[in-house]
């Protein structure tokens, strides 16, 4: 038996000594009497797996063999989850496998065997492999990561592996499409139609300043890149704001009220009619319409019509009768519940004259609603 296996039989039977009562003349001898007096004893069944049968106090019994525990041996210990203090494993604390997974019980120290995640070795995946350890960046210095690395390039190089000499016109020197001219660690920039000028062709040409303002009718002129736009007041479109809009087609006013287009220079100077032509025209007051709304219609479209249906005094309906109403433009019409008539269903129809005395022999007549009793 390995040398190995002898310490732990005389460990384990410093242990038996420690934690159960054992005869003196058990342990009064050398080692070698002790493993002597442990093979003359019988065990049944037998020890397996290597196990030695020794007598304590009187009894025998089998002395295992790590990784096997158990009365004859036969049983491995989980080492995955068992703790081993004397190399400072407690899966209590942490994992076996630091950075991995742990497979099971194996039959040589140190009795588990540990499946590391990538980036990881070492018997319980404790070590991060050192991925610069081959110099992997040329030009440049190396930062470890985790199955993994970066290089920081040295100025002038670029790349994975900063293998990649940068050329000068390669690091955006020319915006805006410039045409990027290489010299001798320098560079010049080609602005030639691209609307921007500047040693980077970074300066945007301003198309609104030439000749001069391009928008029509109060337009803003927005400067793009060899072109403009024109932002222009409501009631203007157009690339230059020239074409003046229909603001009164189709007419926006409810009720067939009338129309005025605020850009209507000839309305202006009119004290007839509202503001804003009551005054002079202005490109900043030319912005939609006006308009003129029938009786009984308000708002700037004319759809405020109020509801002709309620009483102002009370806000309670004028159709008596819990007849229902429908509002109309400065009028109102009541539809009668069956018994009652008018303009506001106030009148109670006498069914006994309207149907001229209908009761027979005599009888009185009794006027109901919407009906008559005898």
């Amino acid at each position: 038996m390995a040398s190995h296996s002898v310490l732990t039989i005389l460990m384990c039977a410093l242990i038996l000594v420690i934690i159960m009562p054992v005869t003196a003349e058990l342990f009064h001898n050398s080692n070698s009497e002790l493993l002597s007096r442990q093979r003359r004893a019988v065990c049944s069944p037998d020890c397996k797996n290597g196990g030695l049968c020794v007598t304590v106090s009187g009894k025998d019994m089998c002395l295992c063999s790590l990784p096997y525990t158990g009365q004859t041996c036969t049983v491995i210990i989980d080492y995955c989850t068992t703790a081993q203090p004397e190399i400072g494993i407690d899966p209590k604390v942490a994992p076996v496998c630091l950075n991995g997974t742990c497979l099971g019980t194996v039959l040589t120290e140190p009795y588990f065997n540990c499946s590391c995640l990538p980036g990881f070795n070492g018997t319980r995946c404790e070590n991060n492999i050192d991925d610069c350890a081959t110099n992997p960046c040329i030009n440049g210095l190396c930062k470890d990561l985790i199955n993994n690395y970066t290089c920081s390039c040295y100025q002038g190089w670029q790349g994975r592996h900063c293998s990649a000499n940068i050329n000068d016109c390669f690091a955006g020197a020319c915006l805006n499409g410039g045409q990027c001219i290489d010299g001798n660690s320098s560079y010049t920039c080609n602005c030639s139609d691209t609307g921007f000028r500047g040693a980077n062709c970074s300066e945007n040409i301003d198309d609104c300043a030439s000749p001069s303002n391009p928008c029509s009718n109060g337009g803003v002129c927005i400067d793009g890149v060899k072109n403009y736009t024109c932002q222009c007041l409501a009631g203007y479109s157009g690339r230059n704001c020239t074409v003046d809009e229909p603001d009164c087609s189709p007419n926006p006013c409810h009720y067939n009220g009338t129309c005025l287009e605020r850009s209507n220079q000839a309305l202006y100077g009119n004290a007839s009619l509202p503001y804003p032509f009551d005054g002079v025209f202005n490109y900043s007051a030319a912005a939609g319409f006006v308009c003129l709304c029938p009786n009984g219609s308000s708002g700037n479209d004319c759809s405020i019509n109020p509801n002709d249906c309620l009483d102002p005094a009370t806000n309670r309906s004028l159709c008596a009768h819990a007849s229902s109403c429908t509002d109309g433009l400065a009028s109102f019409t009541c539809h009668c519940l069956p018994g009652y008539e008018g303009p506001t269903c106030s009148i109670d129809i006498n069914e006994c004259e309207r149907f001229g005395q209908p009761c027979q022999n005599g009888a009185v007549c009794k006027d109901l609603v919407a009906d008559y009793a005898c």
